[in-house]
């Protein structure tokens, strides 16, 4: 029943289960539509049997046929897939767990690439995590914005554990160019050190005192349908910061960032309170 829009990408998956004869359509992660009691799947074996994809006949609107671009088009037999997993699939852009086994490793359907510099593994909230230090002024960096992706909001949530810092840090810069500059490009998680002698966190505006092992979940609202950069630990990865950078008032040292990030995923999305929650307490 949901109304598509044209030239915009949406995730679509149809769900059947076969125990209840029940049909479940999912429009960008959200049930759509739900069929009770429809026909008996055929379950024999058929030597011509096809799949067609973008092209149909039925009894009811004979020959019909798709105009418009698909992707990454997949079937998972023998099993029902939950609302949580389609959930993901349609909406989590990036997750990297940082963990000993592919430690740069993106887990979500979107497979980032992810790339990093000066970094090492250390104990984590959740199993591993990723050491940054202000000495080697290390960084992890993945290009999580495809561009296709025309989705005005989106949800940041990791854990962070900070140790030192020296005038302050960046955690999360976002940038249109890969060296950290562009015609887009600021600081949009930092931490600062107070006059009060402890670190407070730096969030679209907001302090927030510091500690360890906490959980940061920021919702930023974003206008720009290009290619996005996201790094970790150091805002500016080669050269000097274009003019164009927004810079802000804060005393904000590129690459003075210690400590350790975990559990970093990034949803299409404005997560609500509730799915807040369940991620924040695992």
């Amino acid at each position: 029943s949901t109304l598509i829009p044209y030239w915009n990408w949406i995730h679509a998956a149809v769900v059947y289960d076969i125990t209840i004869y029940q049909q479940l359509i999912y429009i960008n992660g959200i049930i759509d539509t739900v069929f009770e009691g429809i026909v008996t799947p055929f379950q024999g074996s058929s030597s011509v049997a096809s799949t067609t994809i973008g092209f149909g006949k039925s009894a009811a609107f004979a020959v019909t046929s798709f105009y418009g671009m698909i992707d990454q088009f997949l079937i998972t037999p023998q099993m029902a897939k939950l609302s949580c997993q389609i959930y993901d699939d349609a909406l989590l852009v990036a997750y990297f767990p940082f963990d000993t086994n592919g430690t740069l490793n993106d887990r979500s359907a979107g497979v980032s690439p992810g790339s990093s510099s000066g970094t090492s593994i250390t104990s984590g909230y959740i199993q591993e995590a990723l050491l940054f230090s202000s000495i080697t002024n290390s960084f992890f960096q993945s290009a999580c914005f495809p561009y296709f992706r025309r989705s005005l909001t989106f949800t940041l949530l990791l854990w962070v554990n900070p140790t030192t810092v020296s005038g302050g840090g960046t955690i999360v810069h976002v940038s249109s160019d890969q060296n950290g500059n562009g015609t887009l490009c600021f600081d949009m998680f930092a931490l600062v050190f107070s006059n009060r002698n402890v670190m407070r966190f730096h969030v679209n505006g907001t302090l927030n005192n510091a500690q360890p092992n906490v959980v940061n979940i920021l919702a930023f609202w974003s206008f720009t349908n290009s290619q996005l950069y996201i790094t970790f630990g150091n805002s500016q990865i080669t050269g000097a910061a274009a003019p164009s950078c927004e810079k802000g008032t804060l005393p904000i040292v590129s690459g003075a960032f210690s400590g350790a990030i975990d559990e970093f995923r990034l949803y299409m999305t404005e997560l609500n309170g509730e799915e807040i929650c369940t991620l924040a307490n695992p």
